[in-house]
């Protein structure tokens, strides 16, 4: 969870610097970690539809409903997580201060995670059509 909130930080303090408060940065950091989250769901769904599509010819309407009401319930779950009751304060202030090292080293690992997060679905739907 602790990755999840230093992720909300940086977007939300990037979103902060770019555009200020009137662009309403804890929603825009809210929809980008719950967008990356959603990627990660997305990649696991569809190596269960590619696992199982062929066996259960209605399964694959189950499994597109499925993903679409768990991206909501993400959605929503991060939203009390991050934003209500202004959290994103509180996780403001408690990546504030961090050194330049750590803060350097976790950009990688943040870097690390957006690529994973974009690469792998696309890479699945790639493997998924060539077998098919």
């Amino acid at each position: 969870m602790k990755f999840f909130r230093y992720l909300y930080y940086r977007l939300y303090s990037w979103n902060l610097r770019q555009w200020g408060d009137q662009d309403l940065p804890q929603f825009n950091a809210l929809l980008g970690v719950s967008f990356l989250i959603y990627l990660n769901i997305l990649a696991l769904g569809e190596v269960i539809f590619v696992l199982f599509s062929s066996f259960l010819p209605t399964f694959n309407t189950f499994v597109k409903i499925f993903i679409l009401i768990v991206g909501y319930m993400l959605l929503l779950l991060n939203f009390f997580l991050f934003v209500y009751k202004k959290k994103y304060k509180e996780i403001a202030e408690r990546f504030n201060n961090e050194t330049k090292t750590d803060r350097n080293r976790r950009s990688v690992i943040l870097w690390l995670y957006v690529i994973f997060s974009f690469c792998v679905p696309v890479l699945i739907a790639l493997l998924a059509s060539f077998r098919h």
